[in-house]
């Protein structure tokens, strides 16, 4: 909502699949757990049993350190390589869904792409 001081980090990440050429996506770790938990009750709970994801710590004002953010980046960076490597799970509605940017919601993957491609391009 509006007017919340909320602190949340965004993942940004670069999709490079053969359907979907160089996307830029940005997603909180709210995304991830909603789409675990999608997977979890869908007709891959089986394999989603194998894939753990990295633990939703209640962020304290301390908590957003740049060490806690990279460990977490490099296991969901991990988690996400795992769910992908599976051709079931890689293929679902929910997961193409969460690969596609969208300009909805609190984050907006077309701010993020703007944004990356300045530094690769090194502006600013």
């Amino acid at each position: 909502g509006k007017g919340g001081g909320h602190k949340y980090a965004v993942y940004v990440m670069e999709v490079t699949r053969s359907d979907l050429k160089g996307n830029i996506v940005a997603r909180r770790y709210m995304d991830f757990f909603r789409l675990h938990t999608i997977l979890s009750n869908g007709a891959s709970r089986g394999v989603m049993q194998r894939l753990k994801l990295p633990s939703k710590r209640i962020f304290t004002l301390g908590s957003l350190t740049e060490a806690f953010l990279q460990e977490r980046k490099e296991l969901l960076q991990q988690y996400l390589d795992r769910l992908l490597s599976c051709e079931e799970l890689a293929s679902s509605i929910p997961v193409k869904f969460f690969l596609i940017p969208h300009a909805a919601g609190p984050v907006d993957d077309a701010f993020y792409a703007s944004q990356t491609m300045r530094e690769v391009a090194g502006e600013g």
